[in-house]
């Protein structure tokens, strides 16, 4: 199944942080695929959950550069871009997590806290551009969907319409 047959049946994306980040920068190199997710998430096409997980994320850069402004927009674009903002962290996200880990050795501790929080929000998709996420198994229904393929993705249909319109 192509990843935009994914986002289109799915109803809910826990965003990890960097589709945030790429989205309020405006990375070039994933604003094709951060515009589409966003302008899903805006006309309510899919449910985006965020946590505070994000927000410790997103306040590391402009902490260290003492960006207050940054910060701001941050907050500006977190608050705009969440759904639900999961702000409590359970005792079930932390053994979700744990599990997680113990299933897959490589994850890192704030990958597997935002993957038990999109595995106990029920989400559909775990949108992210860590391409490592990918390989991760005992997900359960969770689909893990990296920016940089779907920005391939998105590409390729461009370049096939361009061809057929030619």
């Amino acid at each position: 199944m192509s990843i935009l047959n994914i986002l289109k049946s799915a109803k809910s994306v826990y965003l990890d942080t960097a589709p945030i980040i790429y989205q309020i920068e405006e990375n070039d190199n994933f604003l094709q695929s951060t515009n589409l997710i966003f302008d899903m998430i805006e006309q309510k096409e899919l449910l985006a959950v965020t946590s505070l997980v994000n927000k410790h994320e997103l306040y590391i850069k402009p902490f260290r550069e003492k960006d207050v402004e940054k910060k701001i927009l941050y907050d500006e674009m977190f608050v705009s871009c969440s759904d639900k903002y999961v702000s409590e962290l359970s005792e079930e996200i932390f053994v979700e997590a744990s599990k997680l880990r113990a299933i897959n050795k490589s994850l890192k501790d704030f990958d597997s806290l935002h993957l038990a929080i999109a595995i106990q929000e029920n989400c559909d998709v775990f949108l992210t551009n860590d391409i490592k996420l990918k390989k991760l198994i005992e997900l359960g229904n969770l689909k893990v969907i990296v920016l940089t393929d779907l920005e391939q993705e998105l590409k390729t249909c461009y370049n096939q319409k361009t061809e057929e319109n030619g």
